[in-house]
């Protein structure tokens, strides 16, 4: 009963979940995988953006950077743009 368990606990730490990104505007969909129980503040970070630099969008919602990812999902990351007028 205890290997079972340990499997058990094994298979959970491994689980792997698929999402599908696309980077706005014009990049490219890639499909990724993530472990499951991931946050979009991971997959964000996996996609090399730090916090607060971009935003993920599933189905036209802003999600926060603790929405747990979903198998299946299909969302889409705005990179965050600033600047200003300059000298006016």
């Amino acid at each position: 009963m205890l290997s079972l368990n340990v499997g058990l606990r094994s298979y959970m730490e491994e689980a792997r979940i698929k999402v599908e990104v696309k980077v706005k505007p014009g990049g490219a969909t890639r499909s990724l995988e993530v472990k499951k129980g991931a946050k979009v503040k991971d997959l964000l970070k996996s996609l090399g953006y730090t916090l607060g630099t971009a935003v993920a969008v599933r189905e036209g919602e802003v999600l926060s950077e603790d929405e747990a990812l979903v198998d299946g999902d299909r969302l889409e990351v705005y990179e965050a743009i600033s600047g200003g007028l300059g000298e006016v």
